[in-house]
């Protein structure tokens, strides 16, 4: 996810929706490691629930990020925008 704007959004969703909402630095972490492309989702899921504490096993959670996360998968060519 090449937009650092793009990334506050789809973090702020997942706050909204999820309720993972994260300080600054791991925000800063974890747009630091925005997925580039679609096979790149379940690692970004991944680090998501590890930034709560949460083990990366829960399908049920890595599942709804994904969702969300892949609703700003949009760009024909692999990339991610809004």
């Amino acid at each position: 996810m090449n937009d650092s704007k793009t990334s506050c959004y789809l973090l702020d969703e997942l706050c909204s929706r999820l309720g993972f909402c994260f300080g600054k630095e791991v925000r800063e972490r974890l747009i630091n490691h925005m997925p580039g492309n679609e096979d790149e989702v379940d690692a970004f899921a991944t680090r998501v629930l590890l930034e709560e504490g949460i083990k990366p096993g829960n399908k049920s959670l890595r599942t709804q990020i994904r969702e969300v996360t892949l609703r700003y998968l949009v760009d024909n060519d692999g990339g991610v925008s809004l």
